[in-house]
């Protein structure tokens, strides 16, 4: 069966074609340090006033960004270029992942075991979350990281 030149054209065309689809993974980081802000800041309101209200916040914000993770990881297994190495972006959406899953696990533990919630222990959350409140996600938002731009 042979093929005209047109044919063998448009399949190189199809074969080596440039997906268009947007780089979704900053966007998506920054979706998973949004959720995790909004846990710590849920640990921070269970350490001042332990409530299952503030229990729940965190564990929602924890499975939040755990589907954030999931859909960032799928999007690094189907894509062949990322603006930033593939490896640093997983480590550091694990990295992401750690913080709220400590963040959760330190509730649940709480309640399991009954401890109750000390004026150090809601100073030293305080002071954890003071000292990195100004690197919050707006930092790692697309349009303020500037990204080398390809030759």
């Amino acid at each position: 069966m042979r093929h005209s030149l047109r044919e063998a054209a448009m399949f190189l065309k199809r074969l080596f074609r440039r997906d268009k689809r947007p780089d979704n993974f900053l966007r998506l980081i920054c979706d998973q340090a949004a959720h995790t802000q909004r846990g710590l800041e849920g640990l921070h309101a269970y350490v001042k006033d332990p409530s299952e209200a503030h229990a729940k916040e965190i564990h929602a914000a924890e499975k939040d960004a755990d589907e954030v993770r999931r859909i960032l990881i799928d999007e690094l297994n189907r894509s062949f270029v990322t603006p930033i190495d593939r490896e640093d972006l997983f480590a550091l959406s694990r990295a992401i992942d750690d913080v709220l899953d400590y963040a959760d696990s330190t509730v649940e533990e709480m309640v399991m075991l009954g401890v109750q919630s000390l004026p150090y222990l809601a100073t030293m959350v305080t002071a954890r979350i003071s000292a990195h409140s100004n690197q919050t996600p707006d930092a790692l938002a697309p349009e303020a990281v500037k990204l080398p731009q390809a030759a």
